[in-house]
């Protein structure tokens, strides 16, 4: 019978097989004790080492340092991960992006209860403050499970703000307050 951790980590024998080239990151400087998360990629793997595009915050590369160690979390198809990786090198020309070590091993922080399907519709968010909507926005879904919507934004989703959603799915009209959980930018749409 495996045991509660080797259940729930993935061993360093097979960190190599769960990263892909365009796998889609979140980082996040803890040598700084920098409380954000920044998305990032995978560009290339190479024996023991990842090469990722620069963190960035609004289409920002984030600084970051050589020889410090960042959390790296990834989501695959059943769970969230997370594992620390060291900085070896910041490659700054025309390629740039950041080598790091794989991490010694990965440990599934969330399990993926809803499988996630790709729907394009309209999505109506707004903005409430004082049980009044203060601001309407007319967006598309990206795709939705039992979990949550993704959503296509060209502008930043304000993080604290409260979020009414309103969309017709299957022939049912949903109106729901959500909340914003995650951002990812990519250089022609927002998620």
């Amino acid at each position: 019978m495996e045991s509660y951790q080797e259940n729930n980590e993935i061993i360093k024998d097979n960190i190599a097989k769960f990263f892909q080239i365009g796998q889609k990151l979140t980082i996040k400087r803890t040598y700084l004790n920098d409380p954000e998360s920044y998305p990032s990629y995978v560009k290339d793997l190479y024996k023991e080492y990842m090469f990722i595009d620069f963190p960035t915050k609004e289409g920002i590369s984030v600084a970051i340092h050589p020889e410090k160690e960042i959390e790296i979390i990834s989501i695959n198809q059943d769970g969230i991960y997370t594992g620390t990786a060291l900085v070896t090198e910041v490659v700054k020309d025309h390629i740039g992006g950041i080598w790091i070590t794989f991490p010694d091993y990965l440990e599934k922080i969330q399990r993926k209860e809803f499988y996630r399907i790709e729907a394009k519709f309209p999505v109506k968010l707004m903005y409430i403050k004082n049980d009044s909507v203060v601001e309407e926005i007319n967006l598309e879904s990206f795709n939705i499970s039992g979990g949550g919507i993704a959503i296509i934004s060209k502008n930043p989703i304000m993080k604290n703000e409260i979020i009414k959603l309103q969309f017709d799915f299957n022939g049912l009209k949903i109106t729901s307050k959500v909340k914003f959980v995650h951002a990812w930018y990519e250089s022609d749409r927002k998620r």
